[in-house]
């Protein structure tokens, strides 16, 4: 599978609004895992949620909204 890793910048339930950060080949246990170390690298100053791919072959910078968050 391929998830999306994104940047959260509001959160509200279970869906987010965020900028792309990276793209995930794995399972969603590895993909949380890569969130958390991104946070981590980050000083945990950044909260990155996990959500299905993004489309298009070069993703954007802008927001993007209503996500719904998987991990």
């Amino acid at each position: 599978m391929k998830y999306s890793l994104v940047n959260v910048i509001n959160e509200t339930d279970d869906f987010i609004d965020g900028i792309w950060i990276q793209d995930h080949c794995g399972n969603i246990d590895t993909a949380i895992n890569k969130a958390k170390d991104v946070e981590a690298v980050n000083g945990n100053r950044i909260s990155i949620a996990v959500v299905d791919c993004l489309s298009g072959s070069s993703p954007n910078y802008s927001l993007k909204q209503k996500l719904t968050k998987l991990g």
